[in-house]
């Protein structure tokens, strides 16, 4: 199966895989290996899974960097209390997040069969 990517291509990958911010947008990349069974539809859902991971996690360095940038304005007990309340907004924050998540591109690499997929937040 080949997949070919509507992106400029760098050292032989697309673009995303180097930038996944490319064009502005918030993304992640996820890589799932070529499958002996399942094919194409599961190394998909594989890789769909692994960016949507990587893109939690960059939205809770985002809203974590928040939190401690507040942190410098007030007292340690306040602090505490805050930072449980973000947390937890955090979590939720992330969850709401994902929601608006498309897959923006994908891509077989013709020499591995690997599956590239880069997934965004809509705008």
């Amino acid at each position: 199966m080949k997949i070919k990517t509507r992106y400029p291509l760098k050292n032989g990958y697309p673009i995303w895989v180097y930038n996944p911010n490319y064009g502005g947008y918030l993304g992640a990349v996820g890589i799932a290996k070529k499958l002996q069974k399942g094919g194409y539809p599961q190394q998909k859902k594989i890789a769909i899974m692994i960016a949507k991971a990587n893109l939690a996690k960059q939205i809770n360095l985002i809203v974590n960097s928040e939190v401690y940038t507040e942190k410098i304005r007030i007292s340690k007990k306040d602090y505490e209390e805050y930072k449980t309340k973000l947390y937890s907004l955090s979590k939720h924050s992330a969850k709401a997040f994902l929601k608006n998540v498309i897959v923006k591109d994908e891509w077989i690499d013709p020499k591995t069969g690997d599956l590239y997929v880069w997934v965004v937040l809509e705008k």
